[in-house]
């Protein structure tokens, strides 16, 4: 059995006004008032303030609207309080653009000084919680349909925004407010979408958006700021839920952040049979990573103090900008260096040293180097040695040339091979 819908009623008035139908063709209306004294109760409906336009099908059956009973029908269970309320009945013949059970309609020629003063507002809603444990809501709407029915179209709620003139400001939809002087809790959404079953979260149309479909600010408002974090939520074996993210720093590097600890110890990964490609022209067909013929593979140096860069070459050799890239050692690198040579004086066993310093540093001075002269430019030359006169580093060594005459003596060039031990 229906419960009561107007248990508590002030004023309740139904038409008229006649329900328009365009070109002047108008449904003959059910005319009734009640007017009552309304008092709040917890156990039935309250409606101090009811206005219902009813209105007639065009086989002449009567189209009757009671706000108790539409709320009845959606159901939302419990009793319902209305200061105020509308409601219409669009009939099947009906040809006007649109029913409001409600409708607001604001104007202004006011200078609004950005927004300050004079705003029109078509519709104001506010819901103000007042003591604890309670709940309360700005504006609550609710599309519903009925069992049976199909092909028709739902909306739950439609911001229509006609631009005619050259505002200064715009917003299709702005959740603002104060600064909060109180406490925001954890589980705080500007916009939250928890209806199951939908296809889509949010979209953007097609020749929609002249800009950027989605814009994440930074994190403080003031310098050096990386953005906000964009998670991607996740739920593992135990039903818990973890997040990855990707963000930027305040350097404009964009950040991948996985949740590492499910995928062994990798923080990152790619699908089976998926690839990561370069943005450069004319990539790799193939490989797990894809690069261009001039793309590079970069790593900071455990001293901070350089990059270790992995590059290849116009003959297609893997290496570093130094030379062809080997992998040995503990240290697992090696490194050759190619640089000018250097004249001894005019004496014999007259010796020159000249410094090596290599392109990428190494992790310590423990590796082994073999240093050879490359094309006499004087004399009778000899690589003695190096580290003749100066310690070795992780970034350098010298080289020392002797000459085996009384004349000068040296090489065009010097080729050093170095192994970490």
């Amino acid at each position: 059995m229906r419960k009561p819908m107007l248990a508590a009623l002030a004023i309740f008035f139904v038409g008229p006004p006649i329900f328009a139908q365009a070109a002047s063709q108008n449904a003959t209306q059910l005319v009734k008032q009640t007017i009552a004294v309304g008092k709040f109760t917890v156990t039935q409906y309250n409606f101090a303030s009811a206005v219902a336009l009813n209105s007639t099908n065009s086989d002449g059956s009567p189209n009757k609207c009671d706000p108790g009973a539409e709320f009845l029908a959606a159901p939302q269970g419990g009793y319902q309080a209305d200061a105020a309320s509308g409601c219409i009945a669009e009939p099947d013949n009906s040809t006007v653009v649109g029913a409001a059970g409600v409708a607001g309609y604001a104007t202004t020629k006011c200078n609004s000084m950005g927004r300050t003063r004079c705003n029109a507002e078509g519709g104001y809603f506010q819901g103000r919680a007042l003591a604890d444990y309670s709940a309360a809501w700005g504006a609550n709407p609710l599309v519903t349909d009925v069992a049976g029915i199909s092909h028709h179209h739902m909306t739950g709620m439609e911001i229509d925004a006609n631009v005619k003139g050259s505002p200064d400001w715009f917003w299709g939809l702005l959740v603002t407010g104060l600064p909060p002087t109180g406490t925001m809790p954890a589980s705080s959404w500007g916009i939250s979408v928890n209806l199951p079953g939908v296809q889509t979260g949010i979209q953007v149309g097609d020749g929609t958006v002249n800009g950027y479909g989605l814009i994440l600010g930074s994190q403080h408002r003031s310098a050096n700021s990386a953005s906000q974090y964009q998670c991607w939520n996740f739920r593992d074996s135990l039903n818990a839920a973890h997040c990855s993210n990707i963000y930027s720093d305040a350097l404009g590097t964009l950040h991948l952040s996985p949740y590492g600890s499910v995928v062994s110890d990798q923080s990152f990964y790619l699908a089976a049979g998926k690839s990561l490609a370069s943005g450069s022209s004319n990539i790799s067909n193939s490989g797990t990573i894809r690069l261009a013929a001039g793309d590079s593979i970069g790593w900071r140096n455990a001293a901070n103090q350089g990059d270790v860069v992995l590059t290849k070459n116009s003959d297609d050799q893997v290496g570093t900008p130094s030379g062809t890239f080997c992998a040995t050692g503990n240290d697992g690198i090696c490194q050759t260096k190619r640089i000018s040579g250097c004249i001894t004086a005019a004496s014999l066993n007259a010796t020159r040293d000249v410094t090596v310093t290599w392109i990428h540093p190494f992790h310590d001075a423990n590796y082994t180097v073999i240093c050879t002269g490359d094309g006499a430019a004087g004399g009778v030359p000899l690589v003695e040695g190096i580290d003749m006169n100066a310690t070795k580093t992780a970034s350098t060594i010298t080289v020392r040339t002797i000459s085996l005459t009384a004349t000068a003596a040296g090489y065009a060039a010097i080729n050093c091979s170095a192994i970490h031990d």
